[in-house]
């Protein structure tokens, strides 16, 4: 169906994307829908990935934004979408700027395990039988990736997510910047 419709439609300049129209395309659309479900991967609040919003999650290669003043929580929020994706089996690569790499990590293990972030060294063994029981799957986990802010770019980040491509062949299910 998918072959179908793209041969019949003309390609959008610079796009590569089809023409396509909703309501002459209707059917056709629909059948690409049944063939295509969503794949998604959920924020873990229910109300943005509820129907009304994000509909289950972002979808691969969808671009989401946290945006907001300093101290009101944008850090803390994605590390928590991330780990709601590690939670249902997904690879997150997440890059800081500021907060460098190890208290990331502290804060992941932090929310894993209930454990305070700052008890997370004295209280080691049980954040570690935590983590085993959590994370079962060897797929899910997060890689932390720390750019100083100055030397930050977008071709940088694209440069090292297919450097760990080419080193672990595939891809992250979800990039947070």
């Amino acid at each position: 169906v998918r072959s179908k419709l793209l041969a019949r439609l003309q390609l959008e300049p610079g796009t590569g994307e089809p023409y396509s129209f909703l309501f002459r395309d209707a059917e056709d659309l629909i059948k690409v829908f049944r063939q295509d479900p969503l794949s998604t991967v959920p924020t873990g609040l229910a109300t943005l990935d509820g129907p009304k919003a994000l509909c289950g999650g972002l979808r691969p290669g969808e671009l989401g934004f946290v945006v907001g003043p300093s101290g009101r929580g944008k850090s803390l929020m994605l590390m928590n979408f991330g780990a709601a994706a590690i939670l249902r089996g997904f690879w997150c690569v997440h890059y800081t700027f500021e907060v460098q790499r190890d208290w990331v990590y502290r804060r992941y293990m932090s929310r894993f395990s209930g454990v305070s972030t700052l008890d997370v060294t004295d209280k080691s063994q049980r954040v570690l039988s935590r983590l085993k029981a959590q994370l079962r799957d060897g797929r899910a986990d997060v890689t932390v990736r720390f750019f100083p802010t100055k030397t930050f770019s977008v071709e940088k980040i694209r440069a090292d997510l297919n450097r760990l491509q080419d080193t672990l062949g595939v891809l992250p299910a979800l990039v947070i910047v």
